[in-house]
């Protein structure tokens, strides 16, 4: 009887073995493998877009600083020129 328990018990344990490398359990394992592959692809892709966005933002921001400069600058040139009117037609009167 004893032998009998323990020959079942071997069984069962080298089933349970077998059961658990089968293609079912592989292809769990490849399921999950193949979608952590497919997140970190897009999430790659994700940083690669907002990098280029914040690269694109950045060039904006340079050329929106560029044109406020130039505007500072007429501005000031244009008051530059009026003052000077306002002296001449002062000088005159």
């Amino acid at each position: 009887m004893q032998k009998y328990k323990s020959h079942i018990s071997k069984t069962t344990e080298s089933q349970s073995q077998k059961s658990s490398s089968t293609p079912i359990g592989s292809l769990s394992l490849g399921k999950s493998i193949s979608h952590a592959k497919k997140v970190r692809q897009e999430a790659t892709l994700n940083a690669q877009l907002l990098s280029n966005r914040i690269a694109l933002l950045q060039h904006e921001e340079s050329k929106m600083i560029c044109k406020i400069n130039e505007t500072r600058k007429k501005t000031f040139e244009l008051y530059k020129v009026k003052k000077n009117n306002e002296e001449w037609n002062n000088l005159v009167i």
